[in-house]
């Protein structure tokens, strides 16, 4: 990754179909977030959460740009959900979340194939 993922640049965004992703934004040009790494936030029945890579499928090194109309709200994510966010994308150069931090009892991170759970 050519740029740090810091603190102050993970949002959690709530697109209007509904969807949740926490992502790094690093810029708004105009009327458009250009969001990097994203991940979508996938509640289980178990009461834990999953973050998922976002559009996996599509070439996004640069961001995929998400036009303001189509966010309800983003907010700053809680410090557990962001240390485990931060970890997934800090340690892979692809920009794939991997399962290789240790999770909080609370979250699990799926990496496309196995799921990882905390202990």
């Amino acid at each position: 990754m050519s740029e740090e993922i810091t603190k102050t640049n993970i949002r959690i965004f709530r697109l209007m179909s509904g969807e949740e992703i926490i992502a790094e934004y690093s810029k708004i040009y105009k009327d458009t977030y250009i969001l990097k790494n994203c991940a979508i936030i996938i509640p289980d029945s178990s009461g834990s959460i999953i973050l998922y890579p976002w559009m996996p499928y599509a070439e996004s090194d640069n961001g995929i740009e998400i036009p303001t109309r189509s966010i309800t709200f983003s907010i700053e994510p809680h410090e557990a959900l962001l240390e485990e966010y931060t970890d997934s994308f800090s340690s892979d150069t692809d920009n794939t979340l991997v399962g290789a931090s240790p999770t909080p009892p609370s979250l699990k991170i799926a990496d496309g194939g196995d799921t990882v759970q905390g202990d």
